[in-house]
């Protein structure tokens, strides 16, 4: 139901703020799922403008920075993708996204002492399979007045293994949808608890597939292409 992937590289940042804000030109989207006839849909951005994003990031970094150097392997970004609820009337598909981007702007602009200057975009997009929010926010706490950019410490094992409990009741409390709606098992994990990203659940819905097809037709060149490929 969400998904959280950080992010080190300004390059890779900069291609991922062009696909929240879909700056790319129609046809050259990657993704299948897209209807490349429905970008124009997904430009709803629930934070203030921020002008350029990556400039944005920069400038904030600068700033918590004061002098000091980022590392170069540092998180710089974190982004949170949050889908509606498969059963959610359209018509309150609004109210749970903006409740979402309330929640999120609470949950990290508290722990960073920035409020609302943490999120750097959340744009909803409707042109794929699912609605979803793109929620990018800069993975920054605050010790003692001092802010510095830790992503260990700001989305790490504690803020993961209740994230989803505390949006599901908070959704609940506004009446927008159930708890179970949120806590319906879809999230799937690894070994370790980790919530899979999109990409990974995408492959493992190829490996099912060419597993389920194999099981059918089987020659030994087809299997052995099939493990050599992941």
């Amino acid at each position: 139901m969400a998904n959280m992937k950080k992010f080190s590289d300004m390059k890779d940042i900069g291609h991922l703020c062009a696909h929240y804000e879909r700056s790319v030109s129609k046809g050259h989207y990657g993704n299948p799922d897209i209807d490349q006839n429905r970008l124009d849909e997904d430009r709803t951005n629930l934070a203030p403008d921020r002008g350029k994003q990556t400039a944005y990031i920069k400038s904030k970094i600068e700033e918590i920075m004061n002098g000091r150097t980022l590392r170069k392997d540092a998180v710089r970004m974190c982004c949170w993708i949050v889908d509606a609820p498969a059963n959610l009337p359209e018509e309150k598909k609004a109210a749970f996204f903006q409740a979402t981007y309330n929640f999120l702007i609470d949950r990290y602009g508290t722990k960073s002492g920035m409020g609302e200057d943490v999120c750097i975009s959340a744009y909803i997009h409707k042109s794929e399979t699912t609605d979803h929010m793109h929620f990018a926010f800069l993975p920054v706490i605050e010790r003692k007045g001092e802010k510095s950019f830790c992503a260990k410490e700001c989305v790490g094992r504690d803020d993961l293994k209740t994230f989803h409990e505390d949006l599901a009741r908070e959704l609940e409390a506004l009446s927008i949808c159930k708890k179970t709606d949120i806590l319906n098992g879809a999230t799937q994990r690894d070994s370790k608890g980790r919530a899979l990203s999109i990409r990974e659940l995408k492959k493992n819905r190829i490996i099912k597939r060419e597993q389920n097809l194999n099981r059918w037709s089987n020659p030994t060149d087809r299997t052995d292409r099939t493990i050599a490929r992941w």
